[in-house]
């Protein structure tokens, strides 16, 4: 009876002891309960989307968060940020005058060279009352005549807004502070906004999609602060907490550098995450 009991003590602390033999012992692959952690990590087939690790006191060890996915869209807006591409056409050039231009002779210049019909308010004081001055001549492309009379004209408090479809040719010329100019902003993809940036007299509108992680209500908040605030024309509206988009109204050069922030901004998470 004694000699039984013996033979069962030993059937049952033969595995036991097995499982502690050697690194080269057969227990030791057939169980992996009390491996140390850093063993596991070295493990065949550990794989980079496991979140914990099996640690041998303290239960378990949080994994390595895996690298954010490499903002490609971003670094190729950051490379061609300032960067525009004007249609070729002949190059004008405009002579400053004595004492400035009438405001009303420019558009009428503007109007004949880029074929275009420009309207206007005859009460508009801007138009009557003041003029544009520079020192050197100006070289301008027939085809960047628009463009540039736009930006020249912001700095005096005039919006030109184009009327109407392309073919139509038309525009009207506003005040900086009228209302109306904020109903009629110019739709333009954020992939484009790099060819616009330093654009002042361009009115748009655009959907920037933000950093992944980015809280959007966070984003429009400091976004705002960016943003015009003359008669209201500047604008930023996030979708939910669950969109990764917020919608912007303003001139071309702000919106423009709002996307410049938030690929700089995704650039550096990116790189932060990868060290």
């Amino acid at each position: 009876m004694r000699l039984r009991r013996v033979l069962l003590l030993s059937l049952v602390l033969l595995p036991a002891a097995c499982a502690h033999s050697g690194h080269h012992g057969r227990g030791y692959h057939e169980s992996t309960d009390h491996a140390p952690a850093h063993a596991l990590q070295q493990a065949d087939g550990l794989e980079e989307s496991d979140t914990t690790l099996v640690g041998a006191a303290s239960g378990t060890v949080p994994a390595a968060e895996l690298p954010r996915r490499d903002p490609i869209f971003a670094k190729a807006r950051i490379k061609r940020y300032g960067k525009r591409i004007v249609a070729p056409s002949d190059t004008l050039r405009i002579e400053p005058r004595e004492g400035g231009w009438h405001w009303l002779d420019l558009l009428r210049f503007v109007s004949e060279e880029a074929e275009v019909s420009i309207r206007y308010e005859e009460q508009n004081a801007v138009l009557k009352g003041k003029k544009v001055s520079w020192i050197g001549p100006m070289d301008v492309a027939r085809a960047d005549l628009i463009p540039w009379v736009q930006d020249l004209g912001f700095y005096g408090g005039l919006i030109i807004v184009q009327q109407g479809p392309d073919d139509r040719r038309s525009y009207v010329v506003m005040d900086q502070a009228n209302a109306n100019l904020a109903s009629q902003p110019v739709f333009v993809s954020e992939n484009d906004l790099p060819a616009l940036a330093g654009r002042v007299g361009l009115y748009v509108s655009c959907t920037l999609t933000l950093p992944e992680g980015v809280d959007p209500s966070r984003a429009r908040q400091a976004l705002s602060q960016l943003s015009t605030k003359t008669a209201g024309l500047g604008r930023v509206n996030d979708l939910g907490k669950d969109s990764r988009a917020v919608v912007v109204a303003d001139f071309a050069a702000i919106v423009a550098n709002m996307r410049r922030l938030l690929d700089e901004m995704a650039l550096r998470m990116y790189e932060d995450s990868v060290r």
